[in-house]
């Protein structure tokens, strides 16, 4: 990231932690969720 796409990362991650105790980040594996298909059309609709 390259200058004002940066300032604006680190003001929104910088309002991000002083709004909330804790952030969590999840690494999900789309394509395995999308196997079980209960949940495919619902997970590809979020994604449009």
């Amino acid at each position: 990231m390259l200058g004002k796409e940066k300032i604006s990362t680190c003001i929104t991650a910088h309002k991000l932690v002083k709004e909330y105790d804790v952030i969590a980040v999840e690494d999900l594996n789309i394509k395995g969720l999308a196997r079980n298909t209960k949940l495919s059309k619902s997970i590809y609709d979020v994604g449009k």
